[in-house]
């Protein structure tokens, strides 16, 4: 279990990926690009919400860029049982990929396969030119996270991207330097659980699909 920044106090976390947006579906490196959700984006947003709509939300944050803020709005709009808006924290920002933003993934992996093969097999070591490495992105989003969760008891909603979901489950996984980021899937939409009591973190689900699970 992983220690956050919190004491004597009980939460849950609703960790949750942004809806599919058109470079998803291209498969281009996203990043920092501010691009919205495409319309199955926002059924998958819709559908989640569905999920969720007796759950009493006390607090939401999401990452500044608008597909994580539509998709926590998208949510919460279908939310019976709390009204609560969406917080934008900066630290929950996605991936600065630097040179990477906006290519395709096929692309890269041919004109630069030795640096995709890093990727691919040990992303926790790349430090990606004009970006950043998982290391910093870690330390920032787990800070922010830590942060609301000092400050909230209940349960907390926190809308962000693949990269981020993956990078704090490893986190509060005890997983050191995020090397079982690929062993986690996230779908778009996706739901993992994690559970917060006496600063110590416990993960209850992972991946939990907009379109198909039901949620227990």
């Amino acid at each position: 279990m992983s220690e956050t920044k919190e004491t004597a106090k009980a939460c849950r976390i609703y960790l949750m990926r942004h809806g599919e947006t058109n470079l998803n579906a291209e498969k281009r490196f996203r990043g920092m690009t501010d691009c919205d959700l495409s319309a199955r984006g926002f059924e998958q947003a819709r559908l989640m919400g569905q999920k969720l709509k007796h759950v009493h939300f006390d607090y939401c944050i999401c990452s500044p860029l608008i597909r994580a803020v539509h998709t926590a709005e998208t949510v919460l709009s279908q939310n019976e049982a709390s009204s609560v808006s969406p917080i934008v924290v900066p630290e929950l920002t996605s991936m600065k990929y630097g040179d990477w933003e906006g290519r395709k993934e096929a692309e890269i992996a041919e004109s630069e396969p030795e640096r995709w093969a890093q990727f691919t097999n040990a992303i926790e070591t790349v430090d990606f030119p004009g970006g950043e490495s998982l290391a910093k992105l870690c330390a920032r989003a787990s800070a922010a996270v830590a942060e609301a969760v000092s400050k909230h008891q209940g349960n907390i909603l926190v809308v962000t991207h693949q990269v981020v979901t993956r990078t704090l489950l490893c986190h509060y996984l005890n997983m050191p330097d995020a090397r079982g980021y690929w062993r986690i899937g996230q779908e778009t939409a996706c739901l993992n659980l994690v559970d917060v009591t006496d600063g110590k973190t416990v993960v209850q689900a992972i991946n939990i699909s907009a379109e198909h699970d039901p949620i227990e």
